[in-house]
């Protein structure tokens, strides 16, 4: 946008003034832009604005005011089109406003043509994969996995929970491992708390069942006993000195 002040008396008559600033000051003050020599004119007389793409004229409250288009006004602020008259103190003005025509775009548009409809269609495709979120390809924890090549469809692999069987099991091959590491050899000096003996069969029982002509049947220890045993003969165990 070009914005110029026009002289149209007096003896500057045709002096094109160019308003080059967003905010032109016109006054007798030493901050003005365009200070004129006539008392007519006060300190702070008025400004013509430029914003938006439009020109305005606003008066300070001056004490003569300002005439557009031969409408005095004060402390007010109109907007000017090209042409418009102005009026401060003894000086006349007509205000010149040029608006540059909108600059066409120089990229031509292409024909529309199946190969440009083709062109477009990839590109907008290509456009929407891009922003979509990317796929999360960890399998989920007991889904089935497809091995590649056709193999067979497998399951994670998930140990088995023992039985009350094989607990039971683990219990005795652990009380006959404690129970033959009770058979060794304690070294000299070493502290042994005695550990009550299972139950045995009497001399007494076995003269007469000896006397009766029957074999002596020989009783097994039960699991209360063995595991009494075992537990001894680990504290024993932890006591012998390393």
């Amino acid at each position: 946008m070009k914005v110029e002040l026009v002289v149209t008396s007096g003896v500057h008559q045709g002096r094109v003034i160019p308003i080059t600033i967003p905010e032109f000051l016109i006054g007798r003050d030493a901050h003005c832009h365009l200070r004129p020599a006539s008392q007519a004119v006060s300190k702070m007389h008025c400004a013509i604005l430029i914003r938006n793409q439009q020109v305005y004229v606003k008066d300070f409250g001056s004490t003569n005011g300002t005439t557009v288009n031969d409408v005095t006004i004060r402390g007010a602020e109109v907007q000017v089109k090209d042409g418009a008259t102005l009026r401060i103190g003894p000086l006349d003005f007509q205000m010149r406003i040029t608006v540059p025509p909108a600059q066409p775009d120089a990229t031509p548009l292409p024909e529309a043509t199946p190969e440009t409809a083709a062109a477009l269609a990839a590109v907008q495709a290509a456009t929407v994969a891009a922003a979509a979120p990317p796929r999360d390809l960890t399998p989920q924890p007991g889904t089935l996995v497809k091995q590649p090549g056709g193999s067979k469809e497998h399951k994670p692999f998930v140990p088995p929970t023992p039985t009350r069987a094989q607990e039971i099991s683990d219990q005795d091959r652990i009380a006959a491992i404690l129970l033959s590491l009770e058979s060794e050899e304690v070294p000299e000096g070493s502290t042994v708390a005695d550990v009550p003996a299972l139950k045995t069969v009497s001399s007494e029982e076995t003269k007469a069942e000896g006397d009766s002509g029957k074999k002596p049947e020989k009783k097994m220890p039960t699991r209360e006993e063995m595991s009494n045993a075992a537990n001894e003969a680990l504290r024993r165990i932890m006591r012998r000195p390393r």
